[in-house]
């Protein structure tokens, strides 16, 4: 059924209105962040789908064997921070809080308080370096290109060459950008 001219003009007047109001949306973003200097708080996460579809895709569809405890979980965090390759790359490192996050369904990192939120549903080994990964980013970074590069080069010296090559090519599968340091 073809649209009449007038029914044309009405949807060409909501679309043009849709579009005002999302440029409207991230000045104001953008004026916040002038204001506050942070940017990369308002900022929106334009890749957190494409890297979680991505890190699903190269090993969380099948992590059974790297289930972990909370206790598994802190020991793993400060054992992680302490290794040469960390400290190389991005200086001696403060303890990080792992806190269960009580009736929680995601994990969540804390960049200024150095915490991670680590639920029941969400303790996989896997899950545990994404969120350090985001600690040791640059600016506490979302899913950018700094965070999958980071979580990249975590990948790579605790899991093996292998693995981080396997991420890198779900990265490009899933048209994620990351950088090419790791």
């Amino acid at each position: 059924m073809a649209l009449t001219l007038e029914e044309k003009r009405a949807l060409s007047n909501k679309k043009e209105h849709k579009k005002a109001r999302e440029k409207e949306q991230a000045k104001a973003r953008i004026q916040k962040a002038k204001e506050t200097g942070n940017y990369r708080e308002w900022l929106p996460d334009t890749q957190r789908q494409r890297v979680y579809e991505s890190e699903w895709a190269w090993n969380w569809g099948n992590p059974a064997d790297r289930r972990i405890s909370m206790e598994e979980a802190k020991e793993i965090t400060e054992d992680f921070l302490a290794k040469p390759w960390v400290i190389e790359r991005f200086g001696p490192q403060e303890s990080i809080e792992i806190k269960p996050g009580r009736g929680g369904k995601t994990a969540w990192a804390y960049n200024a308080e150095r915490k991670i939120l680590f639920p029941e549903p969400c303790r996989y080994l896997e899950i545990l370096i994404h969120e350090i990964a985001h600690i040791l980013s640059p600016f506490g970074a979302r899913h950018g290109h700094e965070f999958c590069e980071t979580f990249l080069y975590c990948v790579r010296h605790y899991f093996g060459e292998h693995e981080a090559r396997v991420l890198a090519n779900e990265f490009d599968n899933h048209y994620v950008e990351y950088g090419n340091n790791w």
